[in-house]
């Protein structure tokens, strides 16, 4: 936990609205970040993306897609830095902050609320507790962004751009 960077847990629907595969979006832009992101997703987020991957068409391959992507980031690690985009500044080639990602697996004695929302929630603030540094939640939902505010979790919400449209 000690990587220079600022911690944010994504909620389900980041992962699978945002306009590219968490694996590929530039996080520091998206949230308007200076510097490094570490990228930490809570157990909830995994089973919910896991469960969605059996649901509408549009959803499931998202699901599907992501679950894949998570599994080859970490699958021989717990923490994967994701690729760098690089971007002509002034002429010069220039990698944006590095971003890393990793899973918050639940400890054995880990009792689950019932609510999901309130879970990723719970979850950064073990996390924030875990590590005595700030935590930020990533999501476009208002209830979500009520929950963690009124526990004192700072949230954070993608830039318009970065979210997909409904297509329906």
């Amino acid at each position: 936990w000690n990587v220079p960077a600022t911690i944010v847990v994504p909620d389900t629907n980041v992962l699978l609205h945002a306009t590219e595969y968490f694996d590929e979006l530039e996080w520091p832009r998206a949230l308007d970040i200076d510097g490094a992101v570490q990228l930490v997703i809570p157990m909830v987020v995994v089973d919910q993306i896991d469960n969605l991957k059996r649901s509408k068409q549009l959803v499931r391959s998202r699901a599907r897609q992501t679950a894949n992507r998570l599994e080859a980031c970490l699958s021989r690690r717990p923490r994967a830095d994701l690729a760098r985009p690089v971007r002509n500044i002034g002429g010069f080639a220039v990698p944006d902050p590095i971003t890393t990602v990793e899973v918050l697996v639940d400890p054995l004695d880990h009792s689950r609320i019932a609510d999901s929302d309130s879970e990723i929630v719970d979850r950064a603030l073990y996390l924030r507790e875990l590590t005595g540094r700030p935590v930020l939640i990533a999501t476009w939902d208002n209830l979500m962004r009520f929950r963690a505010r009124g526990v004192g979790v700072e949230t954070v919400k993608p830039a318009p751009e970065y979210e997909q449209k409904d297509e329906s």
